[in-house]
């Protein structure tokens, strides 16, 4: 199954389509892209967070989509990478993170049932991929 990677600013219970169960992990986006290809699509609802998180993923070399802000869905083979804001309140009209603010990246995908087919199946052709891969070298 080949992974598609959208770039959001929070997670909700809205997203699901069903039940289950679902990994959040501390990444780095240049790893998680790098394994899954690029950001497919954008859903940042807040349009400062979109553009401080567009800034930070350039300097990583990493292109982010512009954001199609509408209600969405977590399907199999998504993969959700959060730009996760923490600090004081953002400033309308930011163009840079106040001092002692962080952008946190964070993956969440569905949770395997343990078994390494249905690990495999969730990435696709990569060999390299397991669900714990993301979280090595301090991520």
């Amino acid at each position: 199954m080949d992974m598609k990677i959208v770039l959001a600013n929070a997670f909700s219970v809205n997203m699901l389509e069903r039940g289950g169960s679902y990994n959040f992990i501390r990444v780095d986006p240049v790893k998680l892209t790098d394994h899954f290809g690029d950001i497919s699509r954008n859903t940042i609802g807040h349009a400062d967070i979109e553009n401080l998180a567009g800034l930070e993923l350039l300097k990583m070399g990493i292109i982010a989509p512009p954001a199609h802000r509408s209600t969405f869905r977590f399907t199999e083979g998504v993969i959700l990478l959060i730009a996760q804001y923490r600090g004081p309140r953002l400033e309308a009209g930011a163009t840079e993170l106040p001092a002692g603010a962080v952008l946190e990246w964070w993956a969440v995908m569905a949770d395997c049932d343990g078994s390494v087919d249905d690990c495999v199946n969730r990435c696709g052709d990569n060999p390299q991929c397991n669900r714990f891969m993301l979280c090595r070298e301090g991520a």
